[in-house]
């Protein structure tokens, strides 16, 4: 894909796990323009506004036929200042619409407590950050259908952890009537 966007002429920029872990590997593909580190949204958004430069905190890029690597942009602390996603703007998958999935996955918290070796989530997301419950089930009713049950993948590390918090989010799935998930 990376290739297609460069022969459309396209500023070819790439994130998630294994360009956060291996950046300078990464960002070597003649194709690739720019890695955004660890969490990007906020990355993604100072680019777009203000281009490759050394203001973009999480920013990886090339300039003069070499590599420059900003400093980390901090995590980010509230996840509930994050918008809700925008799933309308999906691509249509198997016929259905972006924000009709049947399938779809969510994800609560960031990180973990642990810091397993055999595992990326330290190099991406550190420390366990949790969205509060009312944020987490606003997402869900926005994507609760009572006439289709459909297919949630909670993604999170360690959705379990914390017995307490995973209570109040299903007592506020009950209480809104989000009951038609699989």
């Amino acid at each position: 894909y990376a290739r297609l966007a460069r022969q459309a002429g396209a500023f070819v920029t790439m994130g998630g796990y294994h360009p956060t872990a291996l950046t300078e590997d990464v960002l070597a593909d003649p194709n690739l323009d720019a890695i955004i580190r660890g969490e990007g949204e906020m990355t993604l958004r100072d680019l777009v506004v203000n281009g490759p430069s050394k203001d973009v905190l999480g920013l990886s890029y090339k300039e003069n036929g070499g590599q420059v690597h900003n400093p980390d942009r901090p995590l980010i602390q509230n996840l509930d200042m994050l918008p809700l996603p925008l799933r309308r703007i999906r691509p249509t998958r198997f016929g259905e619409p972006g924000d009709q999935y049947s399938i779809d996955t969510v994800y609560s918290s960031r990180g973990c407590i642990a810091k397993c070796t055999f595992c990326a989530n330290d190099t991406m997301n550190k420390s366990l950050r949790n969205r509060s419950p009312e944020h987490f089930v606003a997402e869900l009713e926005t994507l609760h259908d009572p006439h289709v049950k459909k297919v949630l993948k909670f993604w999170d590390s360690i959705f379990l952890f914390d017995p307490d918090r995973v209570e109040k989010i299903i007592q506020l799935m009950f209480k809104k009537n989000l009951t038609n998930f699989r």
